[in-house]
């Protein structure tokens, strides 16, 4: 939400617990990884395992939009104090 100040976790279902194909689980551990590179301002090594989740999977919305937010923050890095949350400014 525009203008909020505090982060809010946000989750997408893939499957359910026990029905998780390989391939799945192995997209999502890159997904995981970029975001520990994310989180640790690694924008480079983010961005790559982003990309590496949109090859196998094109049509991937949030790594596509956490590629894009590696390519913002690499351009126009956050303040020191950044927790890890993205703050929107518009709709």
């Amino acid at each position: 939400m525009v203008g909020r100040q505090e982060g809010i976790d946000i989750y997408e279902l893939y499957a359910e617990k026990n029905n998780i194909d390989e391939s799945l689980q192995k997209l999502f551990r890159i997904y995981e990884k970029g975001l520990d590179f994310y989180f640790n301002r690694d924008w480079q090594n983010a961005y790559s395992h982003f990309c590496a989740v949109l090859k196998y999977r094109p049509s991937d919305e949030p790594a596509k939009l956490m590629q894009s937010r590696c390519l913002q923050y690499y351009k126009n890095p956050p303040p020191d104090e950044w927790n890890g949350v993205y703050t929107l400014s518009s709709k």
